[in-house]
C-alpha cells in the first residue's frame, strides 16, 4: 500500500496493490460475484472435499464437506463463505 498525493488535494489517497501468490502484482479476483473465481478459491482451500452450490428461493447456498450450509446473496458469495469457514475450522483444529 502506498499513499499518493495529488496536486490541489492536501489529503493523500491510498493505492493498494494486490500481490498474487507468486509475488507478482495482479488484480483481485471477483470472488463474491464470479462463480468461476469462487470455485477456484474453494478448490485451493478444500480440494479433496465434496462441495455443492445452489441457487434457491432467491439466495445462493453452498456447503463444503461436513461444514455448515452457508447462505448469501449470490452462489459465489455463499461458496466463499463456506470455504473460509472450512479453512477456519481447520486452523482451529
Amino acid at each position: 500500500m502506498e499513499y499518493l498525493t495529488r496536486e490541489g488535494n492536501p489529503v493523500p489517497t491510498k493505492k493498494v496493490t494486490w500481490l498474487s501468490p507468486s509475488g507478482e502484482p495482479g488484480i483481485v479476483p471477483f470472488y463474491t460475484t464470479s462463480l468461476e473465481a469462487a470455485v477456484e478459491l474453494a478448490s485451493k482451500i478444500a480440494a479433496m472435499d465434496t462441495w455443492a452450490v445452489a441457487w434457491a428461493d432467491g439466495k445462493g447456498r453452498a456447503k463444503i464437506g461436513d461444514g455448515p450450509y452457508c447462505e448469501a446473496l449470490t452462489p459465489a458469495m455463499a461458496l466463499c463463505i463456506s470455504a473460509l469457514k472450512i479453512m477456519q475450522a481447520r486452523i482451529d483444529g
